[in-house]
């Protein structure tokens, strides 16, 4: 949802950087990171 956000705020469509840009901010939240294995295939 928050992809959408950023996408929007952007006047965008939805794109992967979106996507991952929200995941990352997520895992903040979580007090955790993305490692490069698990966004190794998003990107």
């Amino acid at each position: 949802m928050n992809a959408a956000f950023l996408a929007a705020d952007e006047g965008k469509a939805v794109a992967m950087k979106h996507i991952l840009e929200s995941s990352k901010r997520e895992y903040v939240k979580l007090e955790r990171s993305l490692t490069t294995a698990e966004i190794s295939s998003w990107v």
